[in-house]
Formats: C-alpha cells, sequence, structure tokens
C-alpha cells in the first residue's frame, strides 16, 4: 500500500521487529488499570457499506496495527492491548486472508488500541512517532477512520499464563553434557473473535 510515509512494520527493517521484546519487560500476564490513551482504527466507509467493491486498500490491515502499537511503546506506554487482547512477550500482530490475528485469535474493526501511561505523554510523543504520520496518511489517501483519545481509567486484562507443550534439551558442542540446558516451546491458545469498542 503506497503512503507519504515510512514503509509499513512488516516490510521494514528489524527495528520495529526488536522493539517487540520490550514486551517481555511489561508483566502481560497481570491486570493493569490507570490512565492512558485509545487509539481506534476502522476501515473506510466503503468498505463497511460495499466490501465487495471498495478499495481494499482502505481496510486496515495488521501493519497498520503493528505500527500503532510500534508507536505506543516508543512513546513509554506502560501495557497494550488490542480489542482487549493483552500484548506480551509472545504476542504477534498478522495478516490471515483479509481478517487481522492477535494472539492467535482473529479480532474485527473497529480495532480498539489500548495503552496503559501518562496520557498527556503518550498523546504528546506518539504524534511524533512515523505512527501518526503513517494514520494521517491512511486517512487521506484511503479514507480509514483513527482517533487518538486520552482516557482517565483504562482496565487491560492479563494475558494469562503461557502453557508449556514442549521442552527440547539442547547441548552445545563446547559444553559438557553434564550440564544440559533446556529450550522450550510455548504456545498460548486462540481466542475467539473480539469486536473492537469506539472511544
Amino acid at each position: 500500500r503506497p503512503c507519504s510515509h515510512p514503509a509499513p512494520a512488516a516490510t521494514r527493517t528489524p527495528e520495529p521487529r526488536s522493539s517487540l521484546y520490550r514486551y517481555a519487560a511489561v508483566p502481560g500476564p497481570v491486570a493493569v488499570a490507570g490512565p492512558g490513551v485509545r487509539v481506534t482504527l476502522d476501515d473506510a466507509v466503503g468498505i463497511r457499506q460495499n466490501p465487495d467493491q471498495a478499495d481494499p486498500l482502505s481496510r486496515v490491515m495488521a501493519s497498520d496495527v503493528q505500527e500503532v502499537v510500534n508507536g505506543l511503546w516508543a512513546a513509554g506506554a506502560e501495557a497494550v492491548s488490542v480489542n482487549g487482547e493483552r500484548l506480551t512477550s509472545l504476542s504477534a500482530v498478522r495478516e490471515a486472508g483479509l481478517a487481522i490475528q492477535v494472539n492467535l485469535g482473529p479480532v474485527l474493526p473497529p480495532y480498539s488500541i489500548e495503552a496503559i501511561g501518562d496520557p498527556a505523554t503518550l498523546r504528546s510523543r506518539f504524534a511524533g512517532t512515523s505512527a501518526s504520520n503513517r494514520l494521517q496518511a491512511l486517512g487521506a489517501l484511503y479514507g480509514i477512520v483513527s482517533n487518538v483519545a486520552a482516557v482517565d481509567r483504562l482496565q487491560l486484562a492479563g494475558a494469562g499464563q503461557a502453557t508449556l507443550l514442549v521442552a527440547t534439551v539442547h547441548v552445545p558442542q563446547a559444553v559438557s553434557t553434564d550440564a544440559p540446558t533446556a529450550t522450550p516451546s510455548v504456545v498460548t491458545p486462540s481466542t475467539p473473535a473480539k469486536k473492537g469498542k469506539t472511544p
């Protein structure tokens, strides 16, 4: 999708991907509450009224949500959720056909991306990110609707504990076999589609 702003997060350098590791510092399994901001994204009116004939680029894509999430982390968010799905170090926002998946479960528009933190600071810093430029371009070029609003109190549910299904023993050649290290593989259960809420 051509836009007059930096390329989508999914096609840029590893910088957005590396920022995802910041989730590990946030206690995702624990529910949190406090002031923050809510960024709402919705498909253009044409998509909502006549999806078969409207420009497919006027639909919100996973890369748009990724960019907003990364922008909120960069702005100093303490915790982030998408349509009620809490983001953690294991989270992924990805395309699945015409749908968007968060934490392996589908989410539906409108997309409500909530972030805990000082509202004034978050809004000010977010305005200086490429995500803010992207939202403006998406609105101007494709009619995609977005809004950034301060919220006095947000409640973000905990993500729950990951379930360990498989663990394998990895023994580096340079290390004695007397001290193997375990490399766990974890997955999170899928959840039903959650529809966003408008501010």
